[in-house]
């Protein structure tokens, strides 16, 4: 008798340890995810970066000019906005703040969606038909977790797209507000944030989960076809961003307060009453401001997202 086969009887390719009976998830180690999430992330907000400039523009600049002159300009529509940066600043206007994005964009995004495969597993999920309900829950707990990371520069970035912006740079920006209003305005927007983000990434991972099923028809083969994801994920972007306006222009004008508005603190910008204030003084449509460019964001931006998400997803699984 062999004394190796004595030793190891039943050995063989079958029984050895794999990736599925691993404390893995979807045959895949979470490392794998973390790697997936930062490369869609990066993807999706270096070319998008321009259409963010834009939004951010027409949503911190109020309507009405205030006597503070920061936002001196009206940022009313796409086309004057983007024609006012070209004319002021240059192309070099509309990457102003894509460092700082980069910085937060790359360790969010891989926070982001390897707690939505956390997320999924927790709630009983294995496979790569995922209940839409599930989806949106599972995205609901990966945005909690990634904007705390998010948030402080995305604050960075915002202050550096602002036009006339009094900061120099990243690190520049970082060193003044820190100096000057301290470590809590890097998360002053945290909760409205989460208020807005939440039903975005329930509205996003839930319909994205449930547009490529739609769109894959039943094939498995084919929810992995490239154009279901970028059917799929732009779509779900589109109508997660329009709905999530409102939040979303209160978010800026939160991160981008001391620049323009200094004279706005603390409880006059808490999050409901914000939306009164901004509503009472410029309007109601003022919470919609740069809702185009939004949805311009979103539905490309998410497309680029999910399909570099999920086509890394299957180059790390073969």
């Amino acid at each position: 008798m062999n004394p190796i086969n004595s030793v190891l009887p039943n050995l063989n390719p079958t029984t050895l340890p794999t990736a599925n009976n691993e404390n893995y998830h979807d045959g895949m180690a979470f490392s794998r995810y973390l790697v997936a999430g930062a490369a869609a992330g990066m993807a999706e907000h270096t070319i998008m970066f321009p259409v963010d400039t834009v939004k951010t523009r027409m949503q911190a600049c109020p309507s009405v000019v205030t006597a503070a002159g920061c936002c001196a300009e009206r940022y009313t529509t796409v086309s004057g906005t983007v024609r006012t940066i070209l004319k002021d600043e240059g192309i070099v206007g509309m990457y102003r703040g894509v460092t700082a994005m980069a910085v937060g964009a790359g360790p969010a995004h891989a926070v982001y969606y390897a707690a939505y495969e956390a997320g999924k597993q927790f709630l009983g999920t294995n496979s790569s038909r995922v209940d839409p309900m599930v989806g949106g829950a599972a995205g609901a707990f990966a945005t909690i977790v990634s904007d705390a990371i998010a948030v402080p520069m995305d604050v960075v970035k915002q202050r550096l797209q602002l036009p006339h912006s009094p900061y120099l740079n990243t690190t520049n920006c970082i060193k003044r507000v820190f100096k000057e209003e301290g470590i809590a305005a890097f998360f002053r927007s945290y909760p409205t944030t989460l208020v807005m983000n939440v039903p975005y990434a329930t509205i996003q991972f839930g319909s994205y989960e449930y547009a490529k099923q739609a769109f894959g028809a039943t094939e498995e083969e084919a929810e992995e076809q490239l154009i279901t994801h970028v059917v799929a994920g732009g779509s779900a972007g589109a109508f997660a961003g329009g709905l999530t306006t409102p939040m979303d222009v209160l978010k800026t004008r939160l991160q981008t307060l001391a620049p323009c508005r200094p004279q706005h603190t603390g409880s006059t910008f808490a999050i409901f009453k914000a939306m009164k204030v901004i509503a009472k003084t410029e309007g109601p449509s003022a919470l919609f401001k740069g809702v185009v460019p939004r949805v311009m964001f979103h539905a490309p931006a998410a497309a680029i997202s999910w399909t570099t998400y999920e086509s890394l997803k299957s180059l790390f699984a073969r």
